[in-house]
C-alpha cells in the first residue's frame, strides 16, 4: 500500500485539548509487499508535541520505502517535550531537506529529530535548531537511540544555548 502526504500547509489550532498532537500523523503499517510512501514538501506549524510522528513502519522488500523530505516545521505550541519529527520502529527510511525549528519553552529535553529503533535510516541536508534558550539547556538538535545502519551527512545544527550540538 502506498501512502502520500505532499504539499500540504498543516496549522494547528491550539484551543486546550490534548498536548501530544501530531501534524502528521503515520501509524504501524508492516508490510511484506512492495511499498513506497511520501511525505513530502509539507508545512507543520504550532503542533504540540509532534511535526511528524512516525510509528512503526518495517518494510521487507530492499530499497528506500519511505520519503520524509522537503518539510518545514515549526512554531511549536506545547510545553511537553518537543519532537520536530519522531520515528520509532521504522526501517528503510530518508530524510532529506527538511527544515525544523525547536522554538517553544518546554519542561523537558525537546528534539527536532529523534530517530529510536531504526536501520537503514539516510540524514543528509536537513536544517536542525533548536532557537528557544531557555528550554535548550536539556535539548540536543538530533538523537538516535538503538538505531543501526544510519547515514547521517550535510545537515546543520543549531541550539541557542550553544551546549548539546
Amino acid at each position: 500500500m502506498t501512502h502520500k502526504c505532499n504539499n500540504n500547509r498543516i496549522y494547528m489550532r491550539v484551543i486546550g485539548g490534548p498536548t501530544n498532537s501530531a501534524g502528521i500523523f503515520i501509524p504501524s503499517n508492516y508490510t511484506q509487499t512492495p511499498d513506497f510512501s511520501t511525505y513530502n514538501y509539507n508545512q507543520i506549524y504550532n503542533a504540540r508535541q509532534y511535526g511528524i510522528f512516525i510509528s512503526g513502519s518495517f518494510y521487507s522488500n530492499a530499497g528506500i520505502n519511505q520519503q520524509v523530505n522537503n518539510n518545514v516545521i515549526g512554531q511549536f505550541q506545547g510545553t511537553a517535550v518537543t519532537y520536530g519529527i519522531y520515528s520509532g520502529f521504522s526501517t528503510n527510511n530518508e530524510y532529506y531537506h527538511n527544515t525544523i525549528n525547536i522554538n517553544n519553552v518546554a519542561t523537558g529535553a525537546s528534539r527536532a529529530m529523534y530517530i529510536n529503533n531504526a536501520g537503514n535510516i539516510t540524514v543528509r541536508n536537513n536544517i536542525f535548531a533548536i532557537t528557544n534558550a531557555s528550554s535548550a539547556a536539556t535539548s540536543i538538535p538530533v538523537q538516535f537511540a538503538n538505531s543501526g545502519s544510519t547515514t547521517v551527512s550535510n545537515n546543520c545544527y543549531y541550539n541557542a544555548a550553544s551546549t548539546n550540538i
